[in-house]
């Protein structure tokens, strides 16, 4: 699997509600550090992504670019989240150097969201699914965990482990 399946998810948290996210309702750069593994199949290795995060006005929807990059290398990536009346999160994420487009849906309770890819991603053949779950400590920090899944397999992977402040 290639490191942009880990940079989706990986910026796919910032798409939480306006009432808990500092995210939706404040512009500014993010700095994440941490583990990302480059391949479902290798082991994480240390990993840093720079964000800008633009809300438009109403605090449902906004748009993050940045960088992420890890010891091979580095990718651009860019994401839009909208909180839909419902209090619903869809996500979608695209990297410009590459021609991946992930879809994701989601839902928000407390200080942690839960997103979920709404199709497989076909990666190198293999279809896999892929949850992200961030947990806010503080109007200034949040957690990111996702998880894969590779299609017909029990077991889900752990392929991202990152710490964002600002």
């Amino acid at each position: 699997m290639r490191t942009e399946l880990a940079m989706a998810a990986f910026i796919a948290l910032a798409s939480v509600s306006a009432e808990a996210s500092p995210l939706f309702s404040a512009s500014g750069a993010w700095v994440g550090d941490g583990r990302i593994a480059p391949k479902v199949d290798q082991p994480m290795e240390r990993g840093r992504c720079q964000i800008e995060v633009k809300p438009k006005p109403g605090e449902s929807d906004v748009s993050i670019s940045g960088r992420c990059a890890l010891a091979g290398g580095s990718r651009n990536i860019s994401m839009r989240y909208v909180k839909q009346p419902s209090g619903n999160v869809r996500a979608g994420f695209w990297s410009p150097s590459d021609e991946i487009s992930v879809q994701y849906g989601g839902v928000e309770t407390d200080d942690t969201v839960t997103l979920q890819t709404l199709e497989p991603i076909d990666f190198e053949g293999s279809m896999y699914k892929s949850r992200v779950t961030m947990v806010f400590e503080s109007d200034t920090a949040f957690t990111f965990e996702q998880i894969v899944q590779k299609e017909g397999a029990e077991r889900w992977v752990r392929i991202v482990d990152m710490r964002f402040q600002r």
